[in-house]
């Protein structure tokens, strides 16, 4: 395509999503920026801007930019910030939201600002706005911390033809003209969504299915078969795991689908009352006539070694269920030494746990353990013990269900993408929540299982400014309230 091909598809594609331009009409949108001719210093680029702004000259606010570079192939795309500063938009950029909404669509590696409303900072020049202004510093001070999020997209070899396509690809195709055409119509259904710019079904349905074409070609979390793969590959390798994620995220049902690999299985879950004698080793007494001895109790994480070091020929599993539900340093003791990967067996320092000194957790013996992300009541867990295991995050997806479980998920999914701070987005449910037969179990689960959670994270302060919203969408499913 031509740089003139490129923009014209451009600007067409905008107005399939709702953007209007002719300040004529009684409707209109946004303001079409074309300064693809200009010659000398200024810099080359189309765009639009908010249908408040001028036509040309200094703009506010956030924009949707297109720069070229000199042989007009490659082309840096940018959510921008007008060199005017914020007007009008300064809430929109300091909103989670925002951010969140272009990094779910950012190619992987491509730079990012960490904060939207921040157009001050200019110390990390990206490579990419070089594309800009080679070879001028001044240009490229000047021009760097307006840009919030860019990447380059080269459509030397993409054809109209190519844009018209279909837009339907799969994560392992590699075709890069269909990616290159599918991330800029990513780019621009994005901004026309938070510009509102789709009034009609038509144009809804066309942001829509762009959006859903995106995430199918590059899906934002692993398939449960991937990742089981995945956490098998990281067991094997670090030995000691936890898999912690929000409520209904799957982490025991994945634990216990891994373990069927492994020819011996200890299980145990952790409550506030599990003790060092419980986990690892006490003494305890018993009643010998009529006296009062004592007995050896071993725990199960002991029971686990010693099984481990007599059949070294077998993989040996451990499952803590909930592990940050007890107090961890009192629990583990001095047993929190063992837990090193890759602490050789002939380690000349040991501990004793009874009468019996140890040096390592076997190798053939591996932990796997879970922690409900959710539940700030339970104990934390300190940095020493987080150094000795591997930390995977299982994120919420939808599992199974009819549309309208999945339209639910979703919508709940984008409450907490827009107001959840980075905390708070591990509480987001899991697809659990949303597994039924049909549209009557799904209300009962809503009504007596997800409506109470929700309400105890807002009771507790947790995501606060998304109250409305949830009120709005419970009541609509339930017909309840959710505050009386």
């Amino acid at each position: 395509m031509t740089k003139e091909e490129f923009f014209t598809a451009v600007c067409d594609f905008a107005k399939e999503v709702g953007m209007e331009c002719d300040s004529t009409k009684q409707r209109f949108n946004a303001v079409k920026r074309d300064n693809l001719k200009v010659e000398d210093r200024n810099i080359r680029y189309f765009g639009f801007v908010r249908a408040e702004e001028p036509k040309n000259g200094s703009y506010s606010d956030l924009s949707l930019v297109f720069f070229p570079s000199k042989d007009d192939k490659k082309w840096l795309v940018a959510l921008g910030v007008g060199t005017g500063g914020f007007r009008s938009d300064n809430e929109l950029a300091s909103s989670l939201g925002l951010r969140r909404a272009f990094m779910k669509i950012l190619p992987q590696g491509n730079p990012c600002k960490p904060r939207f409303d921040d157009i001050e900072s200019s110390e990390n020049i990206s490579d990419l706005v070089r594309l800009l202004v080679e070879d001028d510093p001044e240009y490229l001070k000047k021009y760097n911390p307006f840009l919030l999020s860019e990447y380059v997209v080269d459509i030397g070899n993409v054809s109209t033809d190519d844009w018209d396509g279909a837009i339907n690809i799969e994560p392992d195709d590699p075709d890069p003209i269909k990616r290159t055409v599918l991330v800029v119509k990513t780019w621009i259904a994005r901004y026309a969504s938070i510009r509102h710019w789709a009034t009609t079904k038509p144009q809804r349905d066309t942001i829509s299915n762009i959006l859903s074409a995106y995430e199918k070609a590059n899906p934002s979390t692993l398939s449960y078969d991937d990742e089981e793969k995945k956490v098998k590959a990281l067991l094997k390798n670090r030995r000691f795991i936890v898999l912690q994620g929000a409520p209904g995220a799957g982490k025991t049902y994945l634990a216990e689908k891994i373990a069927k690999d492994y020819t011996k299985v200890f299980f145990t879950q952790f409550h506030a009352e599990t003790s060092y004698t419980d986990f690892v080793y006490g003494i305890l007494p018993k009643v010998e006539g009529n006296g009062l001895g004592f007995r050896e109790k071993k725990g199960i994480l002991l029971e686990a070694i010693e099984y481990a070091k007599e059949h070294k020929g077998e993989k040996v599993l451990l499952i803590i269920d909930e592990i940050n539900r007890a107090n961890l340093a009192n629990v583990l003791g001095p047993v929190f030494y063992l837990f090193e990967a890759n602490r050789p067996v002939d380690n000349a320092h040991s501990i004793t746990i009874g009468e019996r000194k140890y040096n390592c957790i076997p190798r053939n013996l591996y932990v796997l353990a879970t922690m409900n992300t959710a539940d700030r009541s339970l104990a934390v867990v300190d940095f020493a013990l987080r150094r000795r295991f591997a930390w995977y995050t299982i994120q919420p997806r939808f599992i199974s269900g009819f549309d309208k479980a999945k339209e639910l998920f979703n919508e709940i999914a984008r409450i907490f993408e827009d107001h959840a701070d980075d905390s708070e987005l591990n509480l987001q449910p899991g697809g659990v929540y949303f597994m039924a037969k049909d549209e009557n179990e799904l209300k009962d689960k809503i009504e007596y299982e997800l409506m109470p959670l929700i309400k105890e994270y807002l009771v507790q302060g947790m995501l606060t400014s998304a109250t409305e919203e949830f009120s709005r969408l419970f009541h609509k499913v339930t017909k309840k309230h959710l505050f009386n």
